[in-house]
């Protein structure tokens, strides 16, 4: 596959790109391994785990953004090598690449698996049959039912089920979502918005009916009317984390949401105390869904190409933030305006009835996408790749070539 057809499926959803989605995030999963592995190498600790690694690599042909791998590279871009291999043989024990390992515990961490974020101390064995897995560490044994293709957490003492990390099925597989204490800056991969307390502690962070209701709904809107963006965000989104502390926005009116590059197939959705009405538009909140999961696919694109040179330091004022942004940042809320607008064309080509519904979403988009346009047409710092990415998606959803 040419890297022109890599950037074609990263740009917006297209079935025949699939096995694009279904076998690249196994690439950059090989990509990672080496860069823990030339910095760790040398360690006489996780030997026979970077073995057991090497080897679950090795007969990988499938895979996908796991939220569970971000915390890999989150560890990795802090230094933290030791939780950076412990961490990545979670995300393949979650995927069902890894059936049983153990392993010494160099510094005490925080680590995930499922949406379950946990404290591991001392050292850490998993295991797992067709039906259960389970954590074991220094004072916590985490027990998982097998649920769809995904891991269902389940209480040590009665098998109950801890009701504050959810499974939805969409795509053919799982999508996690669970509660989160708000911060003030959703976008510090250091706080607590991508993180959870032990299980076991996280009574005040449970989900309410409606949370699930109005993401529910969102996910099977996206079901019903795209295919393509079905897939998109199956590859694209693991995780979703909801914010459901509001004590402190009683006079927000609007949604909002966050990922971060560092964290693959995990986003943040705040629906600013705004239950009701996010149930009752279900296609907001699957815009808000695609908007991050596009996102995601364009992160995978800068791993594989750059799309401007780095040499414009002017800052242009984005549509999406208000906020002044490098062109850089600019580019990723175009692929992310693009998709939005095509989605919602999709939308009203597949339910005319409601057009009038959708036009004035399609309105609002195309307004800040065209402004965003504007001012990647300003620069010359745009590469040849990213002026590809940009035609190909004027072209998709405004019929508008660059």
């Amino acid at each position: 596959m040419s890297i022109y057809d890599r950037i074609n499926g990263f740009s917006s959803p297209n079935l025949i790109y699939k096995d694009l989605y279904r076998k690249y995030p196994v690439i950059l999963q090989n990509s990672l391994f080496k860069k823990i592995c030339s910095n760790y190498r040398h360690k006489t600790v996780n030997v026979d785990l970077i073995n057991k690694i090497e080897i679950s690599l090795s007969k990988l042909t499938a895979s996908r953004w796991s939220a569970s791998l971000g915390e890999s590279i989150r560890y990795l871009s802090d230094g933290n090598y030791p939780s950076s291999i412990i961490q990545f043989a979670l995300a393949l024990s979650e995927n069902g690449d890894m059936d049983e390992w153990h392993s010494d515990i160099v510094e005490n961490a925080f680590l995930m698996f499922s949406g379950i974020v946990f404290c591991a101390k001392k050292y850490i064995a998993f295991s797992q049959d067709e039906t259960s897995c389970s954590i074991e560490t220094q004072g916590a044994h985490l027990c998982f039912e097998k649920y769809s293709s995904g891991w269902k957490y389940v209480s040590q003492f009665d098998n109950s089920s801890i009701d504050n990390v959810f499974l939805i099925n969409f795509g053919g597989g799982v999508i996690y979502l669970r509660g989160v204490d708000y911060v003030s800056n959703c976008r510090d991969r250091k706080e607590s918005i991508f993180r959870s307390p032990n299980p076991d502690d996280q009574k005040s962070i449970f989900l309410n009916s409606n949370e699930l209701n109005a993401i529910s709904g969102a996910l099977k809107c996206i079901e019903d009317i795209s295919p393509a963006y079905t897939t998109w965000v199956h590859f694209g989104v693991n995780l979703i984390s909801m914010n459901v502390s509001h004590n402190d926005m009683k006079n927000r009116n609007y949604f909002s949401s966050s990922s971060n590059p560092l964290l693959p197939g995990h986003i943040y959705i705040d629906f600013g105390g705004n239950d009701e009405f996010a149930i009752s538009h279900p296609w907001i909140v699957a815009e808000q869904i695609i908007h991050e999961s596009s996102h995601q696919y364009y992160h995978q694109i800068l791993l594989s190409v750059k799309t401007f040179f780095g040499n414009d330091k002017k800052l242009y004022m984005s549509s999406f933030t208000n906020t002044l942004r490098p062109i850089g940042k600019i580019l990723l809320a175009y692929h992310a305006a693009a998709n939005i607008v095509a989605w919602y064309l999709e939308a009203s080509n597949k339910y005319p009835n409601y057009v009038d519904l959708y036009y004035s979403r399609i309105e609002q988009q195309t307004k800040k996408a065209m402004d965003l346009l504007d001012k990647i047409m300003e620069t010359d710092d745009v590469t040849e790749y990213g002026k590809y990415i940009v035609s190909n998606l004027s072209e998709i959803a405004f019929k508008n070539n660059f």
